[in-house]
């Protein structure tokens, strides 16, 4: 039976969240990228986009032009899906069943039932004048929350189902550009079937780290778009344990089992014997903001093993916010102990913190904990570019007195 702890420390050191361990510029961009696997995009731009502070917690001197060169010159990532995640380019040929299934998926195919008449038109002009954005087609009005007109509803169709891909991004805006254009030769293949869903149950689950077998099995079941029975994942898992892929274990306190993947059992087992991995960084010398979508705030996690409780309260009715519509939690060593609700007021150049609340209230008194927040203020300053901290908002105290502090510094 793992400890808590163990878990706790596992999670956080395999999701890169160690201060003193940090990769650093654009090849540590990629590696932080290739470590997550996966990385949920957002244009919320509140303090700054999510899936941008979840690299910068993991990146030194991170720049938001490392991930659009990444993603848009040097192809080594691409963008896709429902909720738009960033993936491995060389997973793109496993993505494609995905794709091509996506073309039967009921609302997809009433897309191109309706609209069929005016893909090839939209395919030659792309073919024909390059890479475009919906806004350059235009069209007739359509209440989608994915596009504001037809044509725009038609890329975004032709870019679910593998047609189209993401050549580059104009002021947020996808532009669009055909597959075989924007894809790198190597990744354009399709594998059979029985091999991609074969690959595809081996690359879930080495992305599986702490879930249950079955929030795995649902993870499997979207990325080979099929649902997938419990007795066919039971199976797939068995034969994943017996060529030592993943290994099932219990956890102190959690009820069922969690997935390990091969590749975190060897930091795993090290964690057990109460060693430390290569490079030191479970100190809280610096408190991380991460982002309301950081991968490792999975739901599933949070309550059982983190036991903290947060909900991204950005689409929530004013009545029913409780801390902030963007509250980042804070992560001091393998604890997650508080939340900060921040806003970037970008005329002024001045961060705004509307509140700091800690999941123990010592902790706000504690020399440690007000340090930790300093220390991770100003390297958040840093980030957003603000060159003022206002601290109004938060209530008169030790923590508001030590954190004025810094204020006066940046003065």
């Amino acid at each position: 039976m793992l400890p808590l702890d163990v878990a706790r420390r596992y999670l956080v050191l395999r999701s890169g969240l160690l201060p003193l361990r940090r990769v650093a510029g654009k090849d540590g961009t990629a590696a932080a990228l290739q470590l997550l696997g996966q990385l949920q995009v957002d244009p919320v731009t509140i303090l700054a986009k999510s899936h941008d502070i979840t690299l910068w917690n993991r990146v030194e001197g991170y720049r938001r032009e490392y991930l659009e060169e990444l993603l848009y010159k040097d192809r080594r990532f691409f963008e896709y899906g429902g909720h738009l995640d960033i993936y491995p380019i060389a997973t793109l040929p496993l993505w494609r069943l995905h794709m091509r299934r996506r073309a039967t998926d009921p609302r997809q195919a009433a897309v191109s039932q309706r609209y069929g008449d005016l893909i090839p038109g939209v395919l030659a002009r792309i073919r024909d004048e390059g890479p475009l954005t919906a806004r350059d087609f235009g069209g007739q009005r359509v209440a989608s929350y994915r596009a504001r007109h037809d044509a725009g509803l038609v890329l975004y169709h032709l870019w679910l189902t593998g047609h189209l891909m993401t050549h580059s991004r104009q002021r947020g805006e996808r532009v669009y550009d055909l597959f075989e254009r924007v894809v790198p030769d190597m990744y354009r293949h399709e594998l059979p079937e029985r091999e991609t869903e074969e690959a595809m149950a081996c690359l879930t689950a080495a992305r599986a780290d702490m879930l249950s077998p079955q929030a795995w099995r649902q993870a499997f079941s979207y990325a080979i778009f099929r649902k997938v029975p419990e007795g066919e994942a039971l199976s797939r898992l068995r034969e994943l344990e017996d060529l030592g892929l993943v290994r099932r274990i219990g956890i102190e306190g959690v009820r069922g089992e969690r997935i390990v993947s091969a590749a975190g059992l060897e930091t795993l087992d090290a964690l057990v014997r109460g060693e430390q991995p290569a490079g030191e960084g479970f100190g809280p010398e610096e408190a991380l903001f991460l982002s309301p979508l950081d991968n490792v705030l999975d739901r599933r996690h949070l309550k059982d093993i983190f036991h903290f409780d947060y909900a991204w309260e950005i689409y929530k009715r004013s009545e029913d916010v409780r801390y902030g519509r963007y509250v980042t939690p804070i992560l001091l060593g393998d604890r997650l102990v508080g939340r900060m609700s921040p806003r970037l007021d970008a005329g002024s150049g001045t961060l705004i913190v509307q509140g700091i609340w800690a999941e123990d209230p010592a902790f706000l008194g504690s020399v440690r904990f007000q340090a930790a927040v300093a220390r991770g203020l100003r390297r958040l300053m840093a980030f957003v570019g603000a060159e003022r901290l206002d601290l109004s908002a938060l209530a008169e105290g030790a923590l508001r007195q030590a954190l004025a502090e810094t204020q006066r510094d940046l003065a």
